[in-house]
């Protein structure tokens, strides 16, 4: 590839990137510069770590046993968010045609969710679900495919009235896993919102699959 990742109001017919994906040989989008060696490693680990969490998760998640017992999943049933990588001009007028397109995160298999990339440190990109019915959730799970530096969980009951779930706070220091918020309390929850902000080293913010928390 050798050209570095444009930023969505730059990209033009013929100058998209795809993100690295599992298996894939290709050079990352970090080619071409000083740091483009580092890069290139870093999308290979990235890209081989969320194929192994992609394959082991073809089974939906049912439930998980956590410190506090035995918890059990609940799907979201929409979902949109406003950074979506797109491979076309079409793609980027209607992220929702996307391939990586937000609604990629709501079930187990080999899609996923991903930004645009190429985020500014205190860009916040929101990844947001939404249930066909208020249900009461005591948290939620991420299984990330490239996980940003900082992220926040807001809920709200009436699709109106937003409160903090979860608080800012820094996950694991990986590209890819998984990780269980539980909220501060059980929340009725309408829809919820996923805040990212600062970029890792992959660029991107990813997400191979969020489900409620019970």
């Amino acid at each position: 590839m050798g050209r570095a990742l444009l930023a969505p109001d730059a990209l033009a017919v013929g100058e998209f990137l795809p993100p690295p994906r599992a298996g894939q040989a290709a050079r990352g989008c970090g080619a071409g510069s000083p740091e483009g060696a580092a890069a290139d490693a870093l999308h290979g680990a990235a890209a081989a770590a969320a194929s192994r969490g992609r394959r082991a998760r073809l089974a939906a998640f049912a439930s998980f046993l956590g410190a506090g017992g035995l918890h059990w999943h609940a799907p979201i049933d929409e979902a949109q968010a406003n950074s979506t990588y797109a491979t076309s001009a079409a793609q980027l007028r209607n992220p929702a045609k996307s391939p990586f397109s937000a609604r990629q995160a709501l079930a187990p298999g080999s899609g996923y969710w991903c930004s645009t990339g190429n985020h500014q440190r205190d860009q916040i990109v929101t990844w947001q679900g939404a249930l066909h019915k208020r249900r009461k959730a005591s948290g939620v799970k991420f299984s990330w495919a490239y996980a940003p530096d900082e992220v926040r969980v807001r809920t709200t009951a009436d699709g109106m009235h937003w409160e903090d779930a979860v608080g800012w706070h820094h996950p694991d220091n990986r590209v890819s896993f998984e990780e269980d918020m539980l909220f501060d309390r059980p929340r009725n929850v309408m829809n919820i919102k996923v805040d990212m902000r600062g970029p890792k080293p992959w660029g991107y913010f990813g997400i191979n699959q969020a489900t409620l928390v019970m």
